[in-house]
């Protein structure tokens, strides 16, 4: 397994695995399996650029694909919920990108793959819809919610009410939108919103 062996830096749940130059330097010749996947981690919130985070995003999400239904990179999740929280705007953007990269591969691959998080999830995407600073954040998080909205089961009329709960809140990020002239957000919100209406027919 890719992350078999995880160390325990990944533990603390701090956005910034590398907390020195000595500790990056000493995790550079640890031989084990899970290196390239902490260090994919560690460059998302290093980066200064955007679409950078969001590819790396993807290299994590593909690793998530193999490790997360086998129980093996129990780290990832928890790391992601707190990297949420995190006072740097860019870090919130990352975490909710990978779980929307996340999210999107179970519903092509294992639908029900996260249904015991959805709601931790959706209580996440709930507070970074409304995010006091990054249009990008909230932008992501509706694009999440699309996410969620394609792997909600039927028979789980709290998961979709949370979601219907959320749709007020996505209609103001769709204006905020069309106020700052943001024509990749309005297209992504659009797009989300031809989902929640496919669901809803």
């Amino acid at each position: 397994m890719i992350l078999q062996r995880m160390p325990s830096i990944l533990t603390n749940n701090s956005p910034s695995l590398f907390s020195t130059h000595q500790q990056l330097q000493s995790f550079m010749f640890i031989p084990h399996p899970a290196q390239p996947s902490l260090l994919a981690m560690h460059m998302i919130f290093v980066s200064a650029s955007t679409p950078l985070r969001n590819g790396i995003a993807q290299v994590v999400s593909g690793i998530a694909r193999i490790e997360l239904p086998l129980n093996s990179w129990p780290e990832l999740l928890p790391f992601l919920f707190s990297a949420a929280e995190s006072p740097d705007a860019a870090h919130r953007q990352s975490a909710i990108f990978v779980f929307y990269t996340v999210l999107e591969t179970f519903v092509e691959d294992e639908p029900s793959g996260l249904a015991q998080y959805l709601p931790q999830i959706m209580a996440t995407f709930s507070k970074a819809l409304q995010d006091w600073e990054s249009l990008e954040v909230r932008i992501t998080t509706v694009r999440g919610l699309g996410k969620v909205a394609e792997s909600v089961d039927e028979e789980s009329p709290n998961d979709f009410a949370a979601l219907q709960g959320a749709v007020p809140a996505m209609v103001q990020v769709l204006n905020q939108c069309f106020e700052r002239t943001h024509a990749e957000g309005t297209k992504n919100i659009f797009a989300v919103f031809e989902i929640l209406l496919q669901i809803d027919s």
